[in-house]
């Protein structure tokens, strides 16, 4: 296992076909319908972490840059449209349902510019140290340059985690495996983890993640 960069001030690591680091979590609600709110309180998440009016980035936004509020006949009416770099062909952009859902989908965050051919799409897995909880996920969105440990909602509940944007996460004791070029496409979250299982087991599974943990 070599160290191969530090994102901010996580080093990470990288074995055979696995790219490995342990931090924290914070919760990554974007894709869900209910996420963001013209109203701030009434949001899953903090509006400012979808941009701002001319530099929006977690919201769908029509020809003016104007954002996208859903309608009667959507999920989450009233509610923006909340956006993933992962989405679901067949719907159009100003749709939900055109980005995954982080209330019903397990993915983590890859950092801009991260490089080393870990795109959007890569399946991967994640374990709590503290709990021993673990889940299969892929990669569905795209965060800061600068941080990592980012999970869905539904990734962080499957960790144990408190899934709130705003209040949930922890602050250390989450490995993330990541495997680069894996798989760049979008499938329903159940053929996602398979592939994700498959991939990790070829690679070494649990025990030979539990074997390199103490070296991170």
């Amino acid at each position: 296992m070599d160290q191969i960069k530090t994102v901010g001030g996580v080093n990470i690591y990288q074995d055979g076909a696995a790219i490995l680091f342990k931090a924290g979590a914070t919760i990554n609600g974007d894709g869900s319908p209910h996420c963001y709110h013209p109203d701030e309180g009434k949001g899953l998440d903090y509006l400012a972490n979808a941009g701002s009016p001319g530099n929006w980035w977690g919201i769908a936004t029509d020809s003016k840059g104007h954002p996208i509020v859903q309608s009667i006949y959507d999920v989450a009416p009233g509610n923006y449209v909340s956006t993933t770099a992962l989405t679901i062909p067949g719907y159009s952009p100003e749709f939900p349902e055109h980005y995954i859902d982080s209330e019903r989908y397990p993915f983590m965050v890859v950092p801009g510019s991260f490089g080393y051919g870990w795109k959007v799409g890569d399946v991967g897995f994640c374990y709590n140290e503290h709990t021993t909880d673990t889940m299969y996920c892929c990669t569905g969105d795209v965060g800061p340059s600068n941080h990592v440990g980012e999970v869905s909602m539904l990734l962080a509940r499957c960790l144990g985690l408190n899934p709130d944007p705003k209040k949930g996460g922890c602050e250390s004791g989450i490995v993330y495996v990541a495997f680069p070029a894996s798989d760049p496409l979008y499938r329903p979250w159940r053929e996602k983890c398979q592939i994700a299982q498959d991939v990790f087991n070829k690679w070494g599974g649990l025990e030979k993640l539990k074997q390199l943990i103490p070296k991170m």
